[in-house]
């Protein structure tokens, strides 16, 4: 075991404690076996009215005694972007007195995910050891986003990336990125397994997706596919996040039409397995004419590959590491013939080695290995 010595290690990141895309939080959980790890969660700030009517806590212990604090809005009017920005300096330089008194003698590490506030928070923290994990690609997202980047890609003291073309691209700006697994629930995944959801009966062959549904899908391209496959069932399960203002959305509202698909609400991270238990196959529809799609590593991957499902995307960059595992799709006819392929049961061999990338790609292996990078054993090693 090691003693309070261990390091501190300060996890700074944009979301919220229940985001579909929970890599900070599930980084948060591992770092606990390595040292005392702290969560400062941007996505949930607390303002002055919420202080009294709100059921979050400034500060609050959550899974595997992980402390998670939330920034203060001392200054009312966070919509504008100069009120948030001075609203979260003050509050880091308050976080890092507070860790200077709590955790004086520890070795600290502060670890990011996005590069936005990256600059203001690696000065303020500028004692400290930095790790930049980046998790997809945000030059694309604003200037404020490639300024931050540019930034922590020259100031931060380590530079991780979850897949080959995203190290790739950083390495554009800095040579010494190392790639580390993607991260994958595989807890989740072999306890849920055997969790029942409430489902119809199964009266066809279902193609199924997981994940957020939103304009990084191409619905024109699945509209055509579905029209096409009138004894298969299309199931979509995930929020909807589609403004009803843009064109996605009236894509959306046509692919709706259609007799034989099926829309389901958000299930619990728990349930996940048991839905994609029920598909004969998988979708990964994502619109590769989107910069950020396009050099995206979808976690929903290795979900799939879990279950030893058939997989149908269109050509994502990283995936083509898999060419031999994934069905890919350009246009409606190839869909169309990819699916029909697809549609079959995999082999025992290949789905159990569809399994073992999931689990090489857990998210146990990912933070192991960079703790491995900075020398940094387990608590209980």
């Amino acid at each position: 075991m090691l003693d309070d010595n261990s390091p501190l290690f300060l996890i700074v990141f944009n979301g919220t404690i229940k985001d579909g895309c929970d890599y900070a939080v599930q980084t948060l959980w591992q770092l606990q076996k390595h040292g005392k790890a702290i969560g400062f969660c941007l996505g949930e700030p607390i303002t002055w009215r919420a202080l009294f009517h709100h059921s979050l806590r400034l500060s609050e212990y959550v899974e595997n005694n992980t402390l998670i604090i939330r920034p203060f809005f001392f200054i009312p009017g966070q919509r504008l972007g100069c009120i948030k920005r001075l609203n979260i300096l003050l509050n880091e330089y308050i976080l890092r007195f507070y860790i200077s008194i709590q955790f004086r003698n520890r070795k600290k590490i502060i670890w990011l995910f996005e590069p936005f506030f990256a600059k203001q928070t690696l000065k303020i923290f500028k004692n400290y050891e930095s790790v930049y994990d980046c998790v997809d690609y945000f030059y694309e997202f604003s200037q404020d986003a490639r300024t931050n980047e540019q930034y922590i890609l020259s100031h931060a003291t380590h530079v991780y990336a979850n897949s080959n073309t995203l190290a790739d691209l950083l390495r554009r700006q800095r040579k010494d990125v190392n790639v580390v697994p993607l991260g994958f629930a595989e807890s989740i995944f072999f306890l849920g397994i055997k969790k029942k959801i409430p489902n119809t009966r199964k009266r066809k062959k279902i193609v199924g997706y997981v994940g957020g549904i939103d304009d990084r899908i191409d619905f024109k391209l699945l509209y055509g596919i579905i029209k096409h496959f009138s004894k298969l069932e299309f199931h979509f399960y995930g929020k909807i996040c589609i403004p009803p203002s843009t064109h996605s959305y009236t894509e959306y509202k046509n692919i709706q039409a259609l007799p034989n698909i099926f829309f389901h609400p958000e299930v619990p991270k728990q349930h996940i397995p048991s839905v994609i238990k029920q598909f004969n196959a998988c979708l990964i529809p994502y619109r590769t004419d989107l910069t950020f799609n396009k050099f995206c590593f979808p976690m929903k991957t290795m979900e799939y590959f879990y279950m030893g499902k058939p997989i149908v995307s269109t050509r994502i960059t990283e995936l083509r590491r898999y060419k031999e595992h994934i069905f890919f799709m350009r246009t409606i006819k190839e869909g169309v013939m990819q699916i029909e392929k697809a549609i079959h049961p995999l082999s025992r061999a290949k789905a159990n080695q569809e399994k073992g990338f999931a689990i090489q790609n857990s998210w146990y292996k990912k933070v192991s290995t960079i703790c491995n990078f900075l020398g940094i054993p387990q608590k209980d090693a």
